[in-house]
């Protein structure tokens, strides 16, 4: 989501065992997980989030990682990665 109507009904989506990812340091956009939450997986939503967030310029950003709803596995974390993601569609690793 890039406005907060649109990440408020992509939270609306998000079932227990998805992960959801935004900024932590700034208002962001929020990105929806679903299916297989490989740390691969967790990187590359996390790098997206980065950067579609105003903190794009930044050479890292921490991103808070979560459960898409109450009772999900898991509680909040955070990842730290580069804002911008290679040719090959992997994040940069920090």
């Amino acid at each position: 989501g890039r406005h907060k109507r649109e990440n408020a009904v992509i939270e609306t989506f998000a079932r227990p065992e998805d992960l959801l990812l935004t900024t932590r340091d700034t208002p962001g956009p929020t990105t929806l997980l679903r299916g297989e939450a490989s740390e691969a997986n967790i990187e590359v939503a996390a790098a997206l989030t980065a950067r579609y967030s105003r903190l794009r310029g930044e050479p890292s950003v921490a991103i808070a990682v979560r459960p898409g709803r109450k009772g999900g596995p898991g509680g909040e974390r955070v990842v730290v990665v580069a804002p911008n993601l290679d040719v090959s569609g992997r994040c940069r690793r920090l």
